[in-house]
């Protein structure tokens, strides 16, 4: 960084100079990433309204497909059926809120806004009568959002539920396993590191499957006079 003469108002200061080439480029990575986590709210397929209104824009926006040229090359013609599925989804559903549950319902979501605008009343409000009124309004608020969570979430249990049966009649493990995690909210390593007797590290999966059977093995083949001697 360095400084210039310059700007000539009758200052002892210099204007000031500087490269922020690496800022602005760890900027746009920043944006980059939040750009790539965006997930679209789903949730909201789950109201008829929304789900007919998303057929029909769809509908809407193949049908002017279907009039284009058929000599269109196939990547631009899978460019533009790609651009139809982002632009519908952006426009019927947007995009879902950071900490935003799935289970939770588009009402309550709707509820919590209202808590929101009522908790801004009560800090607005200047003098003391007001400021009850206000209290009263918001705590109402509050409760049918507490209420309104506690429904949702007990509805979102029953129908996982009813999915892990299902998944356990048809044999589908991954599924179960998938419902298990998520109800139980805890994060499974899918890969824990194997060490040999002598504590060295096994990296392939031939490797830590051989160090598995001979640590069964020495486990459920000990002789009965080993055994009883213990």
């Amino acid at each position: 960084m360095r400084n210039k003469r310059g700007a000539d108002i009758g200052s002892d200061h210099h204007l000031m100079i500087a490269n922020f080439r690496f800022e602005i480029r760890l900027l746009a990575a920043r944006k980059k990433t939040e750009a790539r986590r965006k997930k679209y709210n789903v949730q909201k397929l789950q109201m008829s309204s929304v789900r007919e209104e998303f057929k029909l824009e769809l509908k809407n926006r193949f049908s002017v497909l279907s009039t284009q040229n058929d000599d269109t090359d196939i990547e631009e013609s899978w460019k533009a059926i790609k651009n139809v599925y982002i632009e519908t989804s952006e426009k019927i559903m947007g995009f879902r809120e950071k900490q935003q549950k799935e289970w939770i319902s588009e009402e309550t979501w709707k509820e919590t806004e209202r808590r929101k605008l009522a908790k801004e009343n009560v800090n607005r409000t200047k003098t003391r009568q007001q400021k009850i009124s206000t209290q009263t309004q918001y705590s109402e608020i509050n409760r049918r959002v507490k209420r309104s969570i506690r429904k949702d979430k007990r509805n979102w249990i029953n129908e996982q539920a009813k999915i892990a049966e299902e998944a356990e009649k048809k044999g589908d493990i991954r599924e179960l396993y998938n419902i298990t995690r998520k109800l139980s909210q805890r994060k499974f390593r899918m890969n824990k590191p194997v060490n040999t007797k002598s504590v060295m590290l096994l990296t392939t999966q031939e490797e830590q499957l051989k160090r598995w059977e001979e640590h069964f093995s020495e486990i459920f083949n000990k002789d009965d006079n080993s055994i009883g001697s213990k």
